[in-house]
């Protein structure tokens, strides 16, 4: 990976790239690049750096927005093991991971079953469809009252 980045770069990245930047940022004792490079508080990095601790398929959700970054993070502390499980239930599912239903189960940590996951995965919204990402330029749009 580049070592050096410019902040649109950084900001345009992929969300799981930016992870692992920031975390390529904290091993090498620059994390104070964090917040004057790049904008991004040290909070916001460390949260950044769980996404790699996530396996492949919910690494995926997350960069296409079909898996909320904090879902995501709260994941990351499961193993591997439980993490496959609760990839399987979200597709079998269809449902967006709300923040707090993924605490839960971070929460359940070590004895999560798959019904245990899909009863916790009840009260996410069903039949989710993911939307597109769109990032707005400020500079080029304005409100008009």
């Amino acid at each position: 990976m580049k070592t050096t980045f410019t902040a649109k770069e950084v900001d345009e990245m992929l969300l799981t790239q930016k992870a692992a930047f920031i975390d390529q940022l904290f091993r090498s004792k620059q994390k104070h690049l964090l917040e004057k490079e790049y904008g991004i508080s040290l909070r916001t990095g460390a949260r950044y750096r769980r996404l790699i601790h996530l396996i492949q398929e919910l690494a995926e959700m997350v960069d296409d927005n079909m898996l909320p970054m904090l879902s995501g993070v709260a994941l990351s502390y499961l193993d591997t093991e439980e993490q496959i499980m609760v990839f399987k239930a979200l597709v079998m599912m269809n449902v967006l991971l709300i923040p707090s239903a993924a605490n839960k189960l971070k929460s359940l940590k070590g004895r999560l079953s798959m019904e245990l996951v899909r009863d916790i995965l009840k009260e996410c919204k069903v039949d989710y469809v993911p939307q597109a990402a769109v990032k707005l330029s400020m500079d080029r749009y304005s409100i008009s009252r």
